[in-house]
This record gives structure tokens, sequence and C-alpha cells, in this order.
């Protein structure tokens, strides 16, 4: 049996979220005067907003919580962690994060390389758990999504992986 066909998950696989995820933050805490906020510390800030957002991806994934919760809770809880009780503050922040982290253009080392000799070879496609308006806007921004026969967001089949529909 002859493979034609490649699939890829895209964030932490070619689009490198830590790094295009960690830029934005650092971005957030100039923009909205973290000092200001009492933050101190953009590093610990960091490391805290990641620990709610990964529990909070993982309910997602379940289907235990919706998109919304998920948007909502993450800035909220970090920002409260730090005794910074404001939902204006925290869905400023997360509609900056949802604007700004899709333009950046981090891929994992050697991604386009990778693309352009498989390309050759096989159809290749996009399986993510990602949201619609946010990982289109990935793949053009890296101008990767020349490369991709078909991108499929969990969103799109209301599916999320690991799913095995």
């Amino acid at each position: 049996m002859k493979i034609k066909n490649i699939f890829f998950d895209l964030d932490n696989t070619l689009w490198d979220f830590k790094k295009n995820s960690t830029n934005t933050l650092n971005e957030i805490a100039f923009k909205f005067k973290f000092k200001n906020l009492g933050i101190k510390s953009t590093k610990k800030f960091i490391s805290i907003y990641n620990e709610f957002n990964d529990q909070l991806w993982e309910l997602y994934r379940f289907d235990k919580i919706t998109k919304e919760k998920l948007r909502s809770e993450r800035f909220r809880l970090a920002l409260e962690y730090f005794n910074v009780k404001s939902n204006h503050i925290s869905e400023k922040i997360g509609i900056y994060y949802i604007n700004e982290s899709p333009k950046k253009k981090n891929l994992v080392p050697h991604t386009k390389t990778i693309l352009k000799y498989l390309k050759e070879k096989y159809r290749l496609h996009i399986i993510t758990n990602g949201f619609d308006e946010v990982q289109y806007k990935k793949l053009d921004n890296c101008e990767i999504s020349k490369f991709f026969s078909t991108v499929v967001t969990s969103e799109q089949i209301g599916v999320k992986k690991p799913n095995a529909k």
C-alpha cells in the first residue's frame, strides 16, 4: 500500500505555539502595564497562564467546557492568581491575544523545507482542535497554507481530537 496522504496537527507540530504565545504574552504584559497591576514578573504570569490554559484546553477537548468559557476563563484565572480581579481587563487581554497571536510567524525549525519536500510526493492535510478564525490566520501569516489540500478544524466538524470520529 502506497502512502498518498500525510496529516499534520498545526500547533506545536508546524506552528511554534509556545514561542508565538510567549511573544504575545510578553507584548500583553507591556501593553497592559502588568507592573502597574501588581504583576512583577511577566515570566511568572506566563507560567501561571499556561497552567490555566492547559487545564482549560483539556476540559475543552473532552467537551466539559465551551470555546467561550475557555477564552473567558484563562486570562481571568491567571489575573486573579495575582489578585487582579477585573473582567474588563481580562476580556481586553483575551481579545488582544486572539487578534495578535495568530500574526506571529515562528514555525518549528525546518517546517517549510520539510513541507516543500513532502508536497512533491504526497497530499498534505491539517487536522486541528484550534479555532477556525485563528488557525487559518496562522497558516496564511506563516505562508504555509499553500502546502495543504485540506484544513479540518474540530470546530468545523463538531468533534475534537482525540475522539476517534
